[in-house]
């Protein structure tokens, strides 16, 4: 019997046992049978996610397979990746305000182009139904661009926020459209079909959370894209149902 000091946690009598349960839950798993019943109900998904997702030879699997080298900038930190849809496209922000788009399966850059930035970018996103050619930038300099990659060049520049741009967020429900997370406190939310040079607040977080908020995070839920979820500098998650939102106009 496999004990639990020999999978790096100390020997302790109620760790052993834990382990052990563990593990023989496991081993009476059947993935086969799961995926099938993931498939035919609908609550099923949930719970073979939460049983599958965090199993230990899944685990000691991770490892890092290659590092995107990059001459003259600097990734990570506060820069941004985004996968496209079909994960064949990896798109990436850096603090000398160029974008690069990259082959992740072949780890080769494919493009690199001068965002029109200032200042450090913080977040990249592809703008759906666009065949991964519309990518969006959020940076440091307050500013919102959008960019044709195939003509390599900035098609939309918003200067709406007062504070630095943290997050972009899109939805392949929503196409044309897109929302900003910014240190002003305020999401606003774009429609290139309707303004190119203006946007509109969704939602703004000084009403609720005083002058001194800063929004850090945004993102839409993958499951139901009318759900959009916010993080700013306090203990809170806010979440919200994008049609319910009467806009600031």
């Amino acid at each position: 019997m496999t004990s639990a000091g020999t999978l790096g946690c100390p020997a302790t009598p109620l760790l052993t046992c834990v382990r052990q349960s563990y593990c023989a839950k496991m081993a009476k798993a059947n993935i086969t049978r799961d995926l099938i019943c993931r498939q035919l109900k609908e609550k099923g998904a949930l719970s073979f996610e939460r049983h599958y997702h965090v199993t230990d030879p899944f685990i000691r699997r991770l490892g890092l397979e290659a590092e995107l080298q990059v001459s003259g900038a600097v990734l990570g930190g506060k820069g941004q990746s985004h996968l496209s849809r079909d994960g064949n496209l990896l798109a990436s922000g850096s603090d000398d305000q160029h974008t690069i788009v990259w082959d992740p399966l072949n780890h080769k850059k494919l493009l690199s182009m001068h965002t029109g930035h200032t200042a450090n970018i913080f977040s990249v996103k592809f703008l759906p139904h666009t065949e991964d050619r519309i990518l969006i930038t959020g940076a440091a300099d307050s500013k919102v661009h959008v960019h044709d990659l195939t003509v390599k060049e900035t098609i939309h520049m918003f200067g709406d926020h007062k504070n630095r741009v943290k997050r972009i967020a899109t939805a392949p429900m929503w196409p044309n459209t897109f929302w900003s997370a910014a240190e002003d406190g305020l999401i606003r939310q774009y429609d290139l079909r309707e303004n190119s040079k203006h946007s509109e607040v969704l939602i703004d977080l000084t009403e609720y959370c005083g002058q001194l908020v800063e929004a850090k995070c945004l993102t839409v839920n993958p499951q139901d894209n009318n759900y959009l979820a916010v993080g700013a500098n306090g203990p809170f998650v806010r979440i919200y149902d994008i049609r319910m939102i009467h806009n600031h106009r």
